[in-house]
């Protein structure tokens, strides 16, 4: 039986940025992973955060359902009138994203410094 490799999320606040959080993704964005990676970015904005900066770098897998859920996510962010950027997606992750045109509705860059530096 084939180990399955569970996303792990993690989220810090900006030091500079008030309202910021930094939210670090490792695993696989697939599967019902992609469900709990929403409800987390739903927890994070109930707690009055303004801008959510999504790091991908450690993000080894997205299946079509993490693509898929990408926009409902968007939705509930700009919902809470905050804003989604993408950051450090692997080159073939990246290249998936822009495939799907994902670039047209959020920012698709470089991670920002929690530490605000």
């Amino acid at each position: 039986m084939e180990e399955r490799e569970l996303l792990e999320v993690s989220a810090e606040t900006h030091g500079r940025i008030p309202g910021a959080v930094l939210m670090r993704l490792s695993g696989k964005l697939a599967g019902s992973e992609v469900r709990r990676f929403h409800s987390e970015v739903s927890r994070v904005l109930d707690g009055g955060i303004k801008t959510i900066d999504v790091d991908l770098e450690g993000v080894s897998y997205i299946d079509s359902a993490g693509i898929a859920e990408m926009v409902p996510i968007h939705q509930t962010v700009r919902a809470h009138g905050a804003d989604l950027k993408i950051s450090n997606p692997r080159r073939l992750i990246r290249h998936i994203l822009l495939s799907a045109h994902l670039n047209d509705i959020f920012e698709i860059g470089e991670a920002a410094d929690p530490r605000g530096s």
